[in-house]
């Protein structure tokens, strides 16, 4: 995902008035989301946008005042690290994909 798809999903979601929960599984989001008409407006109709990069490990919940991931357990931040390492296995997973590869994941 691309940080404009990451916004884009974000802005999309927040005009969606039967929308109460959005969920990322295995991609990378934006570390911190700024725009703050789209976090209102999520906020306004308590929506709750969850993250999870894959199996073992923890669930991030959107702080929609903040627009930074926090661990649903303990409120704690993704470390620099742990998103340094997440950006690495995404591109290692995506090592040799080309334009139409994606075109037809997209499609499929």
């Amino acid at each position: 995902m691309t940080k404009d798809e990451a916004i884009d999903i974000l802005q999309f979601a927040s005009m969606c008035p039967s929308l109460r929960h959005l969920r990322y599984y295995s991609s990378v989001p934006l570390r911190v989301f700024t725009n703050r008409s789209t976090l209102s407006s999520l906020k306004s109709r308590d929506v709750t946008v969850w993250w999870k990069w894959g199996h073992g490990e923890p669930y991030y919940i959107l702080n929609l005042q903040t627009g930074r991931w926090e661990n649903e357990n303990d409120g704690s931040e993704p470390t620099e690290e742990a998103f340094e390492r997440m950006l690495s296995e995404h591109a290692e997973d995506r090592k040799g994909w080309t334009e139409e590869t994606y075109k037809g994941w997209v499609s499929s």
